[in-house]
């Protein structure tokens, strides 16, 4: 396959090869008129051996044919196959994970926080070309790390948040979208996609204003659900020592509607 990277420079020669031709054949016929005009063919010979009046079309041919190459040779000619990788265009993604103290349930290996952090920092090893960040939620949301492809930041981000990162207690999904909805304003894109890593309690029944919010906004929610159906009892120091079972709640894992 041949292709011209320049194929106007082609163009503009051939142009210009029609009309040395034409100026060619007319000032060869001129010059014939003012020779016969002057002398024999013959004579001119005699008089000057380098004249050649046998093959004037040739020389008109190989002129016109010199110009003409050039041309291609401007018009950068390429040919073969190159086979060129081509990735999608980035995306935005903002990861919520959940830091409530339920999150401290050892249901899931080390236990649910642990899992998590692990999991978002193998997916943001993968997603080359992505924009990632990070927010925190319990009872209120924090964005710990706003929009950027920059891994090591969103790494350390990553690292600090834990279990009493947010200092309300509880659970938030309508604190949480409100929170990733400015995130998004505040980075202006076009497609609005949230990562929601959590065990499914809604302590504070924000669940229905979370869902409408999120429609509003047109905000695209996927959820990762932690826990297990039996569930894990939740650490807990103080004088007055009480086991809490959490089990990971699947229907409230409402977040792809």
């Amino acid at each position: 396959m041949i292709r011209l990277t320049s194929p106007q420079n082609l163009y503009y020669t051939l142009l210009c090869a029609g009309i040395l031709l034409i100026f060619l054949i007319w000032s060869e016929r001129a010059y014939r008129r003012q020779s016969d005009i002057f002398a024999k063919p013959r004579t001119l010979k005699l008089m000057n051996p380098y004249l050649d009046f046998r093959h004037p079309a040739l020389h008109i041919c190989l002129v016109t044919a010199s110009v003409v190459l050039i041309g291609l040779a401007l018009s950068r000619p390429q040919w073969g196959i190159y086979w060129a990788g081509e990735r999608d265009k980035g995306r935005d993604i903002v990861i919520a994970v959940d830091l409530s103290k339920s999150m401290a349930s050892q249901d899931s290996s080390p236990d649910r926080i642990t899992r998590a952090k692990d999991e978002i920092a193998n997916f943001a090893g993968r997603a080359k070309g992505d924009r990632l960040a990070l927010i925190g939620f319990s009872g209120d949301a924090f964005l710990f790390c706003p929009l950027t492809m920059n891994r090591d930041t969103f790494q350390r981000s990553l690292d600090g948040i834990g279990i009493g990162s947010v200092k309300r207690g509880g659970t938030s999904y309508y604190n949480l979208v409100m929170e990733a909805a400015r995130s998004f304003k505040a980075a202006a894109v076009k497609t609005k996609t949230l990562v929601v890593i959590s065990d499914g309690d809604d302590t504070i029944g924000s669940l229905d204003k979370a869902i409408e919010l999120a429609k509003k906004e047109d905000i695209t929610i996927y959820s990762v659900g932690l826990g297990t159906a039996a569930g894990g009892f939740i650490p807990i120091v103080g004088k007055d020592v009480r086991a809490v079972l959490s089990r990971m709640r699947r229907a409230l894992l409402f977040l792809r509607d």
